[in-house]
């Protein structure tokens, strides 16, 4: 008999960091801001707002759509 495994989950197995899903302090964290700059990015009166999922009430950052606004705000200044 074949031994059980767990199913997948989003954060099992060695998963890349520009695949990973973060909440907005997850976010603030890595880019070392305050969290209220991460909301204030994504606001529509922003001119380059953070590329953001909103799930019900929630708001998600795909890490590497992350990383290329972050690069992109280097080149502008």
């Amino acid at each position: 008999m074949a031994p059980k495994t767990a199913a997948p989950t989003l954060n099992s197995g060695r998963q890349q960091e520009d695949e990973q899903i973060l909440t907005p302090q997850e976010v603030a964290d890595r880019l070392k801001i305050p969290l209220s700059a991460i909301y204030e990015k994504t606001r529509d009166r922003c001119s380059n707002p953070l590329p953001v999922h909103q799930v019900g009430k929630y708001l998600r950052f795909e890490w590497n759509a992350v990383l290329e606004w972050f690069r992109q705000q280097r080149r502008k200044t």
